[in-house]
C-alpha cells in the first residue's frame, strides 16, 4: 500500500516540509492524501467535462456564428428583394395611377364620342326626313310635270287640230268671200 502511496502525489509535501510533515500521523496524512486525490479525480473530470463543453460549445458557437453569417446574408438578400419588390411596387402604384388618369380621360373622350355620335345620328336622322321630304316632292313634282306633259301634249294636238280646223275654216271662208266677190263681180 505504501508503493501505492507513493505512485499517488502527495499533495502534503509540496506545501510543508518533511519534519512537519512526521509530526502529522501517518492515517490523517492518507486521508488527507485520499481526500485530496479524490477531489483531484473529480477536478480532472470536472476539468474534462469542461473541455469536452468548451469544446462543444466552441463548435456550437462555430456553427451558429456561421449560421448567422449565413441568415445574415439571407436577411440582406431578402431586404434588397424587399427594397427591390417596394421600388417595383411604388413604379406600379406610379403606373396605376397614370392608367387610371388616362382610363378616366378616355372614358370622357368616350363619353363625348358618344354624344357627338348620338347628336350626328339625329342630324343623319333629320337630313334624312328632309332627304325622304324632298324626294316625296320631287317625285310629287316629276309626277305633276308628267301630267303636264301628257296635258300639254293633248293640249298641242287640240291646237294643232283647232289651227287646221281654222285654216280649213278660214281658206272655206276666203273661198266662200271669193265666191261671193265672183258672184258679186257677175
Amino acid at each position: 500500500m505504501e508503493a501505492a502511496e507513493e505512485n499517488e502525489p502527495n499533495v502534503l509535501r509540496e506545501i510543508i516540509t518533511d519534519e512537519e510533515l512526521a509530526q502529522i500521523p501517518k492515517e490523517l496524512t492518507r486521508k488527507i492524501n485520499a481526500h485530496f486525490n479524490a477531489k483531484f479525480e473529480e477536478f480532472i473530470t470536472a476539468k474534462a467535462v469542461f473541455e469536452t463543453n468548451r469544446k462543444c460549445l466552441e463548435q456550437n458557437l462555430e456553427k451558429a456564428q456561421k449560421q448567422s453569417a449565413e441568415q445574415k446574408l439571407e436577411l440582406d438578400e431578402c431586404r434588397a428583394k424587399l427594397e427591390l419588390a417596394e421600388k417595383t411596387n411604388t413604379e406600379l402604384s406610379n403606373n396605376l395611377e397614370e392608367v387610371k388618369t388616362e382610363v378616366h380621360r378616355l372614358q370622357e373622350f368616350v363619353k363625348r364620342l358618344e354624344k357627338e355620335n348620338s347628336e350626328l345620328r339625329r342630324q343623319r336622322d333629320i337630313v334624312t326626313d328632309e332627304t325622304n321630304a324632298l324626294q316625296s316632292q320631287v317625285e310629287r313634282r316629276d309626277t305633276e310635270i308628267e301630267r303636264m306633259r301628257t296635258e300639254l301634249s293633248s293640249l298641242s294636238s287640240q291646237l294643232q287640230n283647232a289651227i287646221a280646223v281654222k285654216c280649213q275654216t278660214l281658206a272655206e271662208t276666203e273661198e266662200i268671200r271669193s265666191r261671193e266677190m265672183t258672184l258679186d263681180f257677175k
